[in-house]
């Protein structure tokens, strides 16, 4: 089973998912290793900024048991906002360096980076149609990064798209060959360390003040449609 090596360096902290191909993706103890890095980088302050990545095929596989993370994240929005730490558990800035596939959850997690950039042979996708989840985040987050018309493709299909995709949708900010990724996400991270950790924070409190704003109302609608959705397939 994969996990999680996490290490700092120069004021920029670096969280990597280690999958190998016969993973089939993140487990609750998984998400605790996340939870736990992702709390040092933003209580340590000679780190400033963040970047998230992977290994190999995968930048973070999706979950092999959704059940008890539909159950975790409707227990209400406190317990919903803590499986999105980088927009709720940090005001650091926290860039997705995407490796290869981010379908399902990795899509999930690279959409709560503050910036995306993508490898040429990476690619997204939300996940099975049939799968809840998407209510519970995608459908909330997805239409304030990019096109309204774009978005609803994407949650009403399971068409997985290109990095190029992506790039061109506003999804990414940039697509490089692989072997070039981390090293331009780290020149972008010291460009962006160069600031003062106040003026990071709160330029980061802001942008997601606009991109989160009524994100409790519209989850507290999702729970709702999901708990519908239920009743009516007699679950």
């Amino acid at each position: 089973m994969g996990g999680i090596s996490y290490d700092k360096k120069d004021a920029i902290a670096t969280i990597t998912f280690n999958w190998s191909a016969s993973d089939s993706g993140p487990d609750p103890a998984i998400e605790r290793e996340l939870a736990k890095a992702v709390d040092d980088f933003g209580r340590d302050p000679a780190c400033r900024v963040g970047i998230l990545t992977g290994t190999g095929e995968s930048f973070c596989g999706e979950w092999t048991e959704p059940e008890p993370f539909l159950a975790e994240a409707q227990r209400g929005f406190s317990h919903f906002a803590t499986l999105y730490p980088f927009s709720n558990d940090t005001d650091k800035p926290v860039i997705a360096a995407v490796n290869g596939a981010a379908i399902g959850r990795g899509f999930e997690l690279a959409l709560d980076c503050d910036i995306r950039i993508a490898s040429e042979s990476a690619t997204f996708a939300v996940g099975p149609v049939k799968n809840d989840r998407r209510l519970i985040y995608a459908a909330q987050v997805l239409p304030r990064l990019i096109p309204f018309g774009q978005a609803m493709r994407l949650l009403l299909s399971e068409e997985v798209i290109t990095a190029q995709q992506g790039h061109r949708i506003g999804l990414v900010t940039g697509v490089v060959p692989a072997g070039r990724l981390l090293d331009e996400a780290r020149a972008l991270a010291q460009t962006m360390a160069q600031w003062g950790l106040p003026a990071l924070i709160a330029t980061k409190q802001i942008g997601l003040f606009w991109r989160n704003l009524m994100l409790g109302q519209s989850y507290e609608m999702a729970r709702a449609l999901m708990h519908a959705n239920h009743v009516a397939q007699g679950q």
